[in-house]
């Protein structure tokens, strides 16, 4: 759908400014709750926007206002911005204003929900467990998702708690480990494989945030098979995430490398027992920089090479 290409879904709490002086330059539609406009600093409301009612058209013509518009209560619109506007030709810009200014509240559900979907589906891409899945298989995921709502300081993953959901970040900051976790993270994807226990706890900072949570019966029902499977379409890309898992098992600290002897624990794993000797010959080959210890593509080459030794 075009419009759902210009359109963002945009959600705000009780007294949030949604269109001011620095905000006037987007038309705005409520698809459900109530916005109120008041002038400057005024107690007093001049207009009420419910479900339906649309406002902010006149900022698309850089022309200013001296009116406020805040939500009263929750409140969830869609945005069309000036530049998705200057980005169009006229036409088809005119065309565009009319249809949504003209919009039921019954459209504006239909477009709020494609909106909410392509967005939803632009969030699952950053997971690379999810490449291989058709434009229809990611059309149900994305309608099968579950938004989790998270104020300042509250607890998304419990430490040392088993899980099945992998948790994409929308909105916000999650913390708890060496770095922060910003929007187009995927956290615990491999638990689509298999259950994961969370090394360390994952808690909202700085704000409220917002996750997406797919869990792995969400996503079997969703394509109709399990991820593994799902994977197996791609044969290359399903080997690199089970040399992923091997990698990050022994990356204990996180650090994006592992050493020697973690490499030979790597190589018995997938039935390859090695000397010193050849452990030294190996590195020689694939650590560029000397340095003892190698990265997830280097150690690629260590499994490619190491079938010589065996």
């Amino acid at each position: 759908m075009f419009l759902a290409d210009c359109l963002v879904a945009a959600s705000f709490a009780d007294g949030e400014v949604v269109m001011g002086d620095a905000h006037a330059d987007a038309l705005w539609l409520v698809t459900s709750g109530e916005a109120a406009a008041a002038k400057d600093d005024s107690p007093h409301y001049s207009d009420v926007f419910a479900t339906g009612d649309h406002f902010g058209e006149l900022s698309l013509a850089q022309r200013p206002s001296s009116h406020c518009v805040r939500a009263r209560g929750d409140l969830r619109l869609l945005k069309l911005d000036r530049e998705h506007i200057k980005e169009m030709p006229a036409t088809s810009a005119k065309r565009v204003l009319a249809k949504l200014t003209s919009a039921k509240p019954a459209q504006l559900a239909r477009y709020d929900r494609a909106v909410g979907r392509a967005q939803t589906k632009g969030l699952l891409a950053v997971c690379s467990l999810l490449d291989t899945l058709t434009s229809t298989e990611l059309d149900q995921l994305a309608d099968n998702v579950e938004r989790v709502e998270l104020q300042e300081g509250e607890v998304l993953l419990e430490q040392g708690v088993e899980g099945d959901e992998v948790y994409f970040v929308e909105v916000g900051q999650l913390g708890g480990g060496a770095n922060p976790i910003g929007p187009l993270v995927a956290v615990a994807e491999d638990a689509l494989l298999r259950s994961v226990v969370h090394a360390e706890a994952l808690a909202a900072i700085g704000g409220p945030a917002v996750c997406v949570k797919l869990s792995r019966g969400t996503f079997e029902k969703a394509v109709g098979g399990d991820c593994e499977s799902v994977l197996k379409r791609d044969p290359v890309a399903y080997n690199r995430r089970l040399l992923k898992q091997s990698f990050d098992s022994f990356d204990v600290d996180g650090s994006g490398t592992v050493d020697k002897e973690e490499v030979a624990q790597a190589m018995a794993q997938q039935g390859v027992e090695m000397t010193s000797e050849e452990l030294d010959e190996l590195f020689a080959t694939v650590d560029d920089d000397g340095s003892g210890e190698i990265d997830f593509e280097e150690f690629i080459l260590c499994v490619a090479f190491s079938s010589s030794f065996c």
